[in-house]
Formats: structure tokens, C-alpha cells, sequence
């Protein structure tokens, strides 16, 4: 039985039973042990209730009939043994015979209480054995006390054989039956408060480790999560990376590759002047570009009729101005040709020196101004670089003043030629004016002494001019 169904009455009624079982069984080993024969037998006791109150009976009857001297003695002490003198005759002594049978009765007498008091241990120790077996039935199969079926059974409760017992033990086993109920009823309450204690302990421990369970796995796929994340960022890094260097090589491929022998690009300016920087890259057609068919002057090839040069943002990291450019070329390098300014208008140079690209660039110019550009004014040399823009479907546009004088002076820095000379006098209007805007700058008069950058102070942009035509390029 599980101690947690243990209630309090059951706890009393089995401590209680084996209490009482515990007090026949000493009074039953007791008797036994008492009651031993000489040959190691105990007497028999199985006896009905009739043999033993008539054995009863008559051992009180002959304890009644037992002579008493007249002086009222008792004759309890043990006989004292009368011999007669030597020779005498035991036999005829009326007064020896007289003292045998005396010593004779006593010696019954003694037989006969020696005989009741083993009578009397061995019925309680049947009835012992008798009540222990009714008590084993009546928490077997029910009580029933003193009838069955109306007759008398030897085997049924009598109260009135509790005499027999000893009432040392009858008031232990009653006093523990109640000490046991009390005490049962004590611990039973407190273990019942302890079970429920501790099965609300339990759950709640159950509960709480539900919940860190669950915030464990939380965490986990969070944990997860995040690294799946930090893997994605750092594959999309490489990946990045891996692009930003195959990209870095191509442009450094196609700088080196692209680069037609004729254009004048960051290996000029490193012998010339210092270094350019990041060079953008030409198209990948430009060597077709170059060798397809002039669309100005015909049966010429592009290569033969233009100028294919870099302008750059920084030269050894300065900014690259007009007026850099105008003390550079005063001094090149690594066998370059020299030259300078031979008129630079304070108009220009005020509006226009300063003036740097945001980044570098490549020009394709023409070397020459356009057939049919001289002896018309500004807006009509505009309208037909248009006209051919739009014709070739190709973006020519008007030069710029750093454009124009950067391809002029390089070409002459590397082969010495000048173009847009003095002979006969060509200058190309370019897009910026000066002064309110109301005179356009020219660029060109190349002579011994140098390159004009300046503007007409005395021919208006609405004037016409045989010596001023227009030239245009494409910008990379």
C-alpha cells in the first residue's frame, strides 16, 4: 500500500491489530515454555470449554477436602523424612504409617496446585491462539461476534476470555491502539500537507523549467538566425569584393589595351607633366571609332582628322586648370616641346582660369575647324555643329576652352606640330563667353610665339569673322 492512501483510521486499526497480535504472541511463548514436559513435549490443550471448567471443578473439589490439622497450621513446607532406628520395623509404627500418608497427601496437594497452574497457563494460552485466530477472521471476512446462524462457535469472539489474558498486556495493546490513532491522525495530516507542498513544488519547478525550456530554444533560433545572417553579409562581401576586383582589372586591362597608339593619354602626361590620377576608360569600339570613315571631310578616316586626347582632373594631384595648363607648357618634360601663352585676356582669365573638370575625360577633336564654319556668326557656327550632331547621330558638341587649348598643346608637346594656326589665321569659337556674356572665347592663331586664348573685345558673338570658323568633338 502506498503511504500517500494511508488515511489516519486505517493507520489506527492496523497499528492497533498488530499491537494486540504482538502482546498473544509473548503471552502464547510464554505459556508454551512454561508448560514443557520432561520428554521436551508440551501438554495438550485442545480442549472444549466444558472439559475445562469440569477440571476446574474438581480440583477445587479436592482442595476443599483436604484435612487440616486442629491447631490450624498449614502444612506447606516440605515433609521432613522419619526414619526409624535401625532394625525397626517402618511398617508396624502406627505413628511412622500416620506420618507417611501425611507426607503422601502433601505431596499430592503440591501435584495437584502444580497441576492447576499449568491447566491454567495452557488455557490462556489456548484462548491466546484462539482470539488471535478470530481476530485474523474478523479483518478477513467481517465481525460477527458470538453467533453464527443462532448456535455457538468455539472459534467465535467471547469477551469474557479476555480474563485469561494478562491485563498488562490488554492495556498496552488497548493504550497503543488510541496512541496510534492520535499519532496516525498527526503524521497522516502533516504528510498529506507535506505531499501537497511538495506536489505544488513540482509543478511550479515543471513549469519554470517549461519556460526556460522554451526561452533556451528562443535563443537558439535566434542564435541561428543570426549567424545565417552574418554568413549572408560575409558571402555578399566577397562577393562585392571578388566584382570590385574583377571591374578594377578590367579598367586597368582596358586602360592598357584600349589605349590606340595615336591618343595622347596618362603615359604622355606622366612624361610630360606628372601624374593624372584615375584615367577613365575609352569605349571598347573606339579602335573602330577611329578607323571608320571621316563624317566632315570625306575619304578620310576618323584617326587621320581628329585628336584623340585626355584632359584630366588633378596633374600630381593639383587641379587642372587653364591656368596650370599655361605653366606647363612652358616646361615639359621627358623631351617634350615647349610653348606658352602669346595672348591670355585678363577677361578670360578671371572668369575662366580657375575653372576645374569635377572629373577626367577623354576629347576626340577635330584637328581642323569644320568645312563651311568661317565668315558666320555665333549662332549659325552653334546650329551646324548641331546639324552634324543630329545627321550622324553621333553627340559632337561645341569645344570648351580647356578642351580646345589641352588638345592643341598636348598634340604640340608630342610631335611639335601646331595646329589652328597663324597661317592662315584659325581660332574655333568655343561655348563660354565673357564679359555679360556678350563675347564668345576663341582659342587658336598658333604661332612661334605661342597659343591665343582670349576673346574679340571688337567682334561681337553676331559678327561675323573669316578668321574665326568653329571645330567640334566628342567627349568619353
Amino acid at each position: 500500500m502506498h503511504l500517500s492512501r494511508l488515511t489516519p483510521i486505517k493507520f489506527n486499526y492496523v497499528a492497533g491489530i498488530l499491537t494486540m497480535a504482538a502482546a498473544m504472541l509473548l503471552s502464547c511463548t510464554k505459556t508454551h515454555m512454561a508448560v514443557m514436559a520432561d520428554d521436551g513435549h508440551p501438554f495438550q490443550t485442545e480442549c472444549s470449554p466444558n472439559d475445562q471448567m469440569t477440571i476446574l471443578e474438581s480440583v477445587h473439589s479436592q482442595e476443599s477436602n483436604r484435612e487440616v490439622p486442629a491447631d490450624g497450621s498449614r502444612t506447606d513446607e516440605h515433609p521432613v523424612e522419619v526414619f526409624a532406628d535401625a532394625g525397626e520395623n517402618v511398617n508396624q509404627n502406627p505413628f511412622n504409617r500416620q506420618r507417611r500418608r501425611e507426607v503422601q497427601t502433601r505431596r499430592e496437594d503440591d501435584e495437584a496446585k502444580m497441576r492447576i497452574r499449568q491447566l491454567e497457563e495452557l488455557l490462556a494460552a489456548a484462548e491466546a491462539r484462539k482470539i488471535l485466530q478470530i481476530s485474523v477472521g474478523y479483518s478477513g471476512h467481517g465481525a460477527t461476534l458470538g453467533h453464527n446462524n443462532g448456535n455457538h462457535s468455539p472459534h467465535l469472539f467471547d469477551a469474557s476470555r479476555l480474563y485469561s489474558m494478562s491485563p498488562v498486556w490488554v492495556s498496552l495493546g488497548v493504550g497503543a491502539f488510541l496512541a496510534g490513532g492520535y499519532v496516525a491522525r498527526k503524521v497522516g495530516r502533516n504528510f498529506h500537507a507535506m505531499h501537497r507542498q511538495l506536489a505544488t513544488e513540482i509543478t511550479e519547478k515543471r513549469v519554470v523549467e517549461g519556460q526556460l525550456t522554451a526561452a533556451a530554444n528562443r535563443l537558439a533560433t535566434e542564435r541561428a538566425e543570426k549567424r545565417a545572417i552574418v554568413e549572408q553579409l560575409r558571402t555578399a562581401t566577397e562577393q562585392l569584393a571578388q566584382l570590385s576586383a574583377r571591374q578594377e582589372a578590367k579598367k586597368a586591362e582596358l586602360s592598357k589595351t584600349s589605349i590606340p597608339a595615336m591618343a595622347i593619354g596618362p603615359k604622355e602626361w606622366k612624361q610630360y607633366f606628372g601624374e593624372v590620377g584615375a584615367v577613365p576608360p575609352l569605349p571598347a569600339n573606339i579602335n573602330e571609332v577611329l578607323n571608320s570613315s571621316c563624317p566632315f571631310w570625306s575619304g578620310k578616316l576618323v584617326k587621320d582628322t581628329h585628336l584623340l586626347v585626355l584632359v584630366p582632373a588633378t596633374v600630381d594631384g593639383e587641379p587642372f586648370t587653364l591656368d596650370l595648363l599655361g605653366e606647363l607648357i612652358k616646361s615639359p618634360q621627358g623631351g617634350g616641346r615647349k610653348t606658352e601663352y602669346s595672348r591670355y585676356d585678363d577677361a578670360v582669365k578671371e572668369e575662366l582660369g580657375a575653372q576645374s573638370p569635377r572629373s577626367s575625360y577623354w576629347v576626340l577633336m577635330t584637328r581642323d575647324v569644320l568645312p563651311g564654319s568661317r565668315s558666320k556668326a555665333y549662332d549659325a557656327q552653334e546650329a551646324l555643329v548641331a546639324a552634324h550632331a543630329s545627321r550622324l547621330n553621333l553627340p559632337y558638341e561645341m569645344p570648351d576652352a580647356l578642351s580646345a587649348a589641352t588638345a592643341i598643346l598636348l598634340h604640340h608637346a608630342r610631335t611639335g606640330e601646331r595646329l589652328y594656326t597663324d597661317d592662315p589665321y584659325t581660332y574655333t569659337r568655343c561655348q563660354e563667353r565673357v564679359l555679360d556674356s556678350e563675347y564668345p572665347v576663341v582659342v587658336g592663331g598658333f604661332s612661334s610665339g605661342g597659343l591665343d586664348v582670349y576673346d574679340f573685345t571688337y567682334v561681337r558673338y553676331d559678327y561675323d569673322y573669316y578668321d574665326d570658323g568653329v571645330s567640334c568633338l566628342r567627349k568619353f
